[in-house]
């Protein structure tokens, strides 16, 4: 009895945050997981269809990665000792938008095939079967990596799918073959893309004076934390857009001689801790690749925004709409 209460109370911080995420679920997309997740805790669920560890996908893998899609998000590199220092890599989103603790264990045991070792990490690859079945890999096949300024880097191949077993944050992760060594963690991609990035009709610029009264105008305030990330877009027609934080959200707001309009503002706490302002654009608005982290945790997630003509929202795993 008292073992069961003292498990009840371990477990209340677990299930809280579980419905902090069952609300915000459409922001949390990827398969990000911790260590407090892995031992009772349970990711938001909304849907009843079992995992499909049987060969339930009839399309080879190869229709799925030459689909013509197009995902946009950060690389990342592997942070350890590697012998091939030419791989990077993306993490993946499920087929289903969201799972539970069951569901996810039971994917995470489908990658069997140990790769790498230390006392820190392993990377298990998943079979090509398996890696359809359970991961949105539409249009993954390659990648173009772009800096900061937008410039080409390199091409980079599709090799396997994995599970990344790390103290911190495992996740599951597509896993690239660049032509050459990435050498910065400020790099994005877009997959499948044969266009060359134009350069951008706006100008992005950092004024804290216009950002503070942006901050009035939405009546709230900003600690110096997340101040770095603050931008605004310069359009052609005189339009400004502002991607600002707040201490508690993060908004995108419409400036236009004196009117002013929240393009984006998320029903719950969050705040953006990278930001990329793209050289692509929907309805002429650009689209925005953003790392956002909930206040006063580590849960973090990202998001590519579009606008949709009315307001800005998050496209569906990070798919150009």
């Amino acid at each position: 009895m008292i073992k069961n209460i003292l498990l009840y109370i371990l477990l209340i911080p677990f299930l809280l945050q579980s419905c902090k995420e069952n609300k915000r679920n459409s922001s949390i997309p990827k398969s990000i997981i911790t260590d407090s997740i892995k031992t009772e805790r349970k990711i938001s669920t909304n849907t009843t269809s079992s995992i499909n560890s049987d060969n339930q996908n009839n399309t080879p893998i190869s229709n799925t990665l030459n689909e013509n899609k197009h995902y946009i998000g950060f690389v990342k590199q592997f942070n350890f000792s590697n012998e091939n220092e030419n791989e990077i890599y993306i993490e993946l989103y499920f087929h289903k938008d969201s799972i539970d603790y069951n569901e996810y264990t039971k994917i995470e045991k489908l990658a069997d095939s140990l790769i790498y070792q230390d006392d820190d990490t392993n990377r298990l690859v998943f079979s090509a079967r398996h890696s359809n079945n359970n991961f949105d890999l539409s249009g993954l096949s390659k990648l173009k990596i772009y800096d900061n300024e937008h410039h080409f880097i390199s091409d980079a191949t599709f090799l396997h799918v994995e599970y990344l077993n790390k103290n911190i944050s495992p996740c599951f992760i597509a896993v690239y073959q660049t032509e050459k060594k990435i050498e910065s963690e400020d790099y994005y991609c877009i997959s499948n893309y044969n266009e060359i990035l134009q350069k951008s009709k706006f100008t992005v610029f950092k004024d804290t004076t216009f950002t503070q009264k942006i901050l009035n105008e939405l009546n709230t305030s900003l600690d110096a934390f997340y101040n770095q990330q603050n931008v605004h877009i310069q359009l052609e027609n005189n339009t400004t857009i502002s991607v600002v934080n707040s201490n508690d959200y993060a908004y995108i707001v419409l400036s236009e001689n004196k009117a002013f309009k929240i393009l984006y503002k998320n029903e719950y706490p969050e705040n953006i801790i990278s930001l990329k302002i793209l050289p692509v654009t929907k309805n002429n608005y650009p689209y925005i690749l953003a790392g956002f982290v909930e206040p006063e945790t580590d849960v973090m997630w990202d998001a590519l925004l579009f606008f949709d003509g009315e307001k800005y929202i998050s496209s569906r795993h990070q798919r150009m709409e």
